[in-house]
This record gives C-alpha cells, sequence and structure tokens, in this order.
C-alpha cells in the first residue's frame, strides 16, 4: 500500500489542516484497526520526525501517535485516525446550532453549563494582633466596627464574570438583545440575556431595544467579562 508520509504543525482541533508529505510504501501490520492501524515500512532517518500521514487506499488522515524502530532495520508508525481532516468536506456542508462556543453567544438555546456566581458583603473579624486595644472588650470578645462617616457603596450591583455598564454602548442598537440584566437581587443573581426575555415575551422589543428603559426596569444594563 502507498501512503503519504510528512508533518503538520496545525492545531488537532482544527477542521482542515495543511499538510505536506513523500509517498510510500508501506504494509500494514496484520491484523489491522483501520482507526487504529500500524504501518511497516523500511528505515529512514527523515521519517522519525514524522507526525501525519494519508492513506488513499483507507480514505483516511492519520496522527503518527509512536514511531518504533523494528528489527531488519523497519520502522513501525502507530496511527490514530484524524476523523476532522479526513470528514472535513461532510463537515463543512452540516447545518448545525452551535450550543456553546467561546466567542458567539446564542440566545436562543439555554445552556445548562454556564454557573452564575454569588457575590456576598463579608464582616471580618479584627486581627488578633493589634498595636491599638481601642476595640478589645475582653478575651474572645469583639466588636463590629460600622464606618458611618464613608460613601455610598458604588459596588452594589457588581456582579462577578460581568461588567455594569455606565452608558449606552456604541452597538446597542444592533446587539441590544446580546447583553444582560439582573432578573433577581444581587445575593442571589440571576443574570438573563435580554433575547430570552423577548422570546419568553416577558418584555417587548421595543422596550428591550431602550438601553434607559432597560435600566429602569432592572436597575443595571450588563456585559459578559
Amino acid at each position: 500500500m502507498q501512503v503519504t508520509i510528512g508533518s503538520t504543525n496545525d492545531d488537532r482541533r482544527k477542521l482542515t489542516k495543511s499538510f505536506s508529505g513523500t509517498d510510500v510504501v508501506v504494509q500494514l501490520k496484520s491484523p489491522c484497526d483501520v482507526l487504529h492501524p500500524v504501518f511497516i515500512l523500511s528505515y529512514n532517518a527523515a521519517y522519525i520526525t514524522a507526525n501525519y500521514l494519508y492513506a488513499p487506499e483507507l480514505v483516511r488522515y492519520y496522527f503518527i501517535d509512536n514511531i518504533s524502530i523494528a528489527p531488519g532495520a523497519q520502522l513501525q508508525l502507530s496511527c490514530s485516525v484524524d476523523v476532522l481532516m479526513t470528514y472535513n468536506q461532510q463537515i463543512k456542508t452540516l447545518s448545525v446550532d452551535v450550543q456553546r462556543q467561546e466567542n458567539l453567544i446564542e440566545p436562543y438555546l439555554p445552556d445548562s453549563s454556564y454557573v452564575y456566581l454569588n457575590t456576598y458583603d463579608v464582616v471580618a473579624m479584627l486581627p488578633t494582633s493589634r498595636s491599638n486595644t481601642a476595640f478589645l472588650q475582653s478575651t474572645g470578645t469583639y466588636y463590629f466596627v460600622l464606618g458611618v462617616a464613608g460613601g455610598a457603596n458604588e459596588h452594589t450591583e457588581d456582579i462577578d464574570g460581568f461588567i455594569k455598564l455606565t452608558s449606552e454602548p456604541s452597538d446597542w442598537s444592533l446587539r441590544y438583545m446580546f447583553y444582560f440584566v439582573n432578573t433577581s437581587g444581587t445575593e442571589t443573581p440571576q443574570m438573563e440575556i435580554i433575547g430570552n426575555l423577548i422570546s419568553r415575551g416577558e418584555i417587548s422589543a421595543s422596550d428591550a431595544s431602550s438601553f434607559s428603559t432597560m435600566q429602569t426596569y432592572y436597575g443595571a444594563v450588563y456585559a459578559r467579562e
């Protein structure tokens, strides 16, 4: 059987890979698993650094997972099929809904894996080693200290994983349905993408398209960090 042995520098997750190689006559180690075949060929130092091959008769591209030097000046290439490259043409013609993707958001598909984090205000105990004893009542007893002259807390509406918008973003008129609002309290936030609210009929598209209206209804508008 003739195969093309060479290398690729592309990520294994890439659908279509750049690949160049040399045509070589090989034997298949018997019995042959077409998903994990072992190809046997005459020793050539040029193939020691190879990591990829194409087998026309098996109609598959393969990663070279391991190269062994065998008696009789032979090389054994242990391979595993690259399903992405092998079926890239069929994959390209698929029409699919992507449920999870690192850059684009699909507002009309539920995402049960997304985790919303709670935020808390923490009251800390004064350190046990302190040079000032003004707040020491007795051993094992502590005071809570409340500041009464400070300004308002500007972070009461902060939510982990989201950025509170203080002004209307420049792409609001085109992408308002991809921004978020909090439909619950700050202690147990429930972040909802605006597009979902529209699709469920909880708010009209005309109201949702107004940044100031969404601020009035929900207190704040957010973008993902």
